[in-house]
């Protein structure tokens, strides 16, 4: 029996990034998204970080940073290009609103990802990222042709 390799280009979209929900899109963050990215940060600071991993003392704040920004927008273009991650940006009409990731993708018999997200508090109970999920899972499936996906949900 003869296995068969992933071909490394199947489900690489082609053209610039962007998803469309009915009310939100998702598109990869540009160092351009720097000060609007920054304010919703950093006005949800305290609301976000209980649920997110504490930053190495040594490293840049990128919410305080243009430069770190820009050097995280720049390694996940990287990671996109290399097919293990897909950071999002989740925008509302025109307003940022938060982020959804698709992160952690195994290829190979696994075809596997997990997907994260956090959101601007002002926006929180609309259903925009049970939106920007499902639009993001199909993404995943129908496009990247993974076959598993875990959400991680923190409480």
């Amino acid at each position: 029996m003869r296995r068969m390799r992933h071909p490394s280009n199947v489900g690489r979209p082609s053209a610039p990034l962007r998803l469309y929900g009915r009310r939100v899109v998702l598109r990869p963050l540009t160092p351009s998204d720097f000060r609007t990215w920054s304010e919703v940060r950093r006005r949800n600071e305290d609301w976000l970080v209980p649920w997110e991993p504490q930053r190495h003392p040594g490293h840049a704040d990128p919410s305080r940073d243009r430069s770190a920004f820009s050097a995280r927008c720049t390694a996940r273009d990287r990671d996109r290009a290399a097919d293990s991650s897909y950071a999002l940006g989740l925008f509302v009409g025109d307003r940022f609103g938060g982020e959804v990731n698709l992160n952690n993708i195994v290829r190979g018999a696994m075809q596997s990802g997990t997907i994260g997200y956090w959101i601007d508090r002002e926006l929180a109970g609309n259903a925009y990222v049970a939106e920007a999920v499902a639009v993001v899972t199909r993404f995943a499936f129908e496009q990247l042709h993974l076959h598993r996906l875990e959400i991680c949900i923190v409480p």
